[in-house]
């Protein structure tokens, strides 16, 4: 592993198989800084593309876990339902018991309620409401 540094060039750094263009600060009296663009492109553009790349891999995250967490909070808050404690309903035997119980009694969809935080709709509602008025306060 190398790390090339000359004060005022543009070098190359090399971390095992990786190599990136590196700059290093002008003059001596700039902070010493060591900027790494792995594609050598605008940072703003870099940045942009990899927070909305981000965002769209945690969404995708997300939702592709929501039903475990469903299936985890039900299973943990299963003492406390009414239901349960009442006889009504019988406890949860594990995590694919609670999945199959919930498919079947309250359908598929339901693993993601809640996915959504409440402040999304109820933006939504005022706006709604607002627009129909014809102000947008």
């Amino acid at each position: 592993n190398s790390i090339a540094m000359a004060t005022g060039a543009t070098n190359t750094i090399t971390i095992g198989e990786m190599t990136a263009p590196a700059e290093v600060a002008a003059s001596p009296s700039e902070q010493p800084r060591l900027v790494i663009s792995a594609d050598g492109g605008d940072g703003l553009a870099t940045f942009t593309r990899d927070f909305f790349l981000g965002g769209l891999a945690g969404a995708i995250t997300k939702t592709a876990t929501a039903p475990l967490e469903r299936v985890k909070l039900l299973l943990q808050t299963q003492d406390a339902n009414p239901l349960i404690i009442s006889g009504e309903i019988s406890r949860y035997k594990g995590m694919l018991d609670c999945g199959r119980r919930v498919w079947a009694e309250q359908g598929f969809m339901s693993f993601w309620w809640g996915q959504f935080p409440p402040q999304s709709s109820d933006n939504l509602q005022k706006h709604h409401k607002t627009s129909q008025r014809g102000d947008r306060n």
